[in-house]
């Protein structure tokens, strides 16, 4: 009895850090350590559990079938690209990114403690990013963040792949709309007390950041959390908006140093890599160009290194061609259905908040798409692509996403007889509970 009460422990133990068995396999590509196949083995260990626990290997989700396309867009891209190593890196992560959206996803009948855990280590993770990033003097210094790089500018600089300053802004943007949600709709005094503090803190470090994409999306984000939670302050949030807009134009043509901020340069440059790179997909309007090998296609357009297209939705296409693109439109159709039967519904549950938070956050990461490439990256050296990797961060979101929503039905907060059904090609009413949950 005592074997079997340690070995369900250990094996609910396991499903809970679920997914944290697929970091390995980002480990694997970047450091080429542990062996790539020995990390599949390690990241394929909860599923094994899963799958003998409760006769399922994972739980069904709203984007299944988004994700189901775009990994035949990833077998496509592979298939086509001239450099199957590169390719099959960014496969590999990709598929690393999958495993952790459903291990995510997994463990949603999980306690409210294991959450508050989840979010810590994530905090955490933030953070690390952020001050690594300015310990290594990798951004845009202007004249109220100066002393910050001023304090960093005597540690040690590592010669590793660094993050941006837009990189810091994207993570920072896109959390900010979550943590500041669950402040705003918590009913725990201690709980607001924490994500107020950590929301005021990560967005002066998004200030500090002047990452001119990171503030305009997480204004989105916040925007739409601040409307979901009262209605009535879109009678002061235009006008602020207004106001801001006309002071930053101002600032802009007046100031010497505002333009540092929103370098127009940077903006027409972005246009010209728009506008060559759809040049360039119009070579390969199906396929795409193969994982990861925009960047060597697309040298012969530009006499500067460019690593990406500055656009997200134009590296997935790159990346994933037609299937990849579609993949997209089903799983922008699906979140458009599930917000809006969340925001029909009732906003008793504590999972309201969590909900309109992880809306307000893909909205963010949606906006900073057209700016900057969050989805990937390459690793560059001397002008040769040596890595590339999907980044697994923006499939935190769909999948709290996805929990929050089955959270609200079994809670009886959505009432699906109210509200058209999600289309019957995609087959998805939510959580489809047939199995027993471990």
């Amino acid at each position: 009895m005592g074997f079997e009460s340690s070995w369900n422990s250990l094996s609910r133990l396991i499903l809970a850090a679920q997914p944290f068995f697929a970091v390995p396999i980002f480990l694997s590509v970047l450091l080429g350590a542990p062996p790539l196949w020995l990390s599949w083995i390690f990241a394929l260990i909860p599923w094994g559990f899963r799958l003998w626990l409760t006769g399922h290997f994972t739980r069904r989700t709203p984007f299944d079938i988004p994700v189901l396309i775009f990994m035949i867009g990833l077998i496509m891209g592979l298939w086509v690209s001239p450099n199957k190593v590169v390719s099959l890196e960014g496969l590999h992560t990709y598929l690393g990114c999958f495993l952790i959206y459903y291990g995510i996803a997994n463990n949603s009948k999980a306690s409210n403690r294991y959450w508050v855990l989840m979010g810590g280590i994530l905090c955490m993770i933030m953070l690390g990013v952020t001050a690594y990033t300015f310990s290594q003097g990798i951004g845009r210094e202007v004249f109220f963040n100066e002393w910050a790089w001023d304090i960093a500018e005597p540690l040690p600089k590592l010669a590793t792949p660094g993050f941006t300053m837009n990189e810091v802004g994207m993570v920072l943007g896109t959390a900010l709309p979550l943590l500041f949600a669950i402040t705003l709709f918590t009913q725990s005094p201690r709980i607001r007390l924490v994500t107020g503090i950590l929301s005021l803190g990560f967005f002066g470090l998004l200030i500090m950041s002047a990452s001119a994409g990171g503030w305009i999306s997480v204004t989105f984000g916040l925007v739409f959390v601040i409307l979901c939670w009262r209605i009535w302050t879109i009678g002061f949030i235009m006008p602020t908006i207004g106001i801001a807009g006309c002071a930053a134009a101002y600032l802009w043509a007046r100031s010497s140093t505002f333009p540092e901020l929103v370098v127009l340069r940077s903006i027409t440059s972005r246009a010209d890599i728009w506008a060559n790179t759809l040049s360039l997909l119009g070579q390969h309007p199906l396929t795409g160009c193969g994982i990861g090998m925009w960047f060597e296609l697309y040298r012969p357009y530009e006499q500067w290194t460019v690593i990406n297209p500055h656009n997200g939705y134009l590296q997935l296409y790159a990346d994933t061609g037609i299937a990849g693109g579609l993949a997209l439109i089903l799983a922008a159709i699906t979140f458009v259905m599930l917000s809006r039967r969340i925001l029909l519904g009732s906003k008793e549950s504590q999972w309201f908040g969590v909900a309109i938070g992880a809306m307000g956050s893909i909205m963010a990461g949606g906006i900073n798409a057209f700016f900057e490439v969050e989805i990937s990256t390459p690793l560059i050296e001397s002008d040769t692509l040596y890595h590339y990797i999907a980044v697994p961060y923006l499939w935190i979101w769909p999948a709290l996403l996805a929990i929050a929503y089955e959270h609200l039905r079994a809670g009886s907060c959505i009432k699906d007889k109210l509200f058209p059904t999600i289309p019957s090609i995609l087959r998805f009413q939510g959580f489809r509970h047939t199995h027993k949950s471990p």
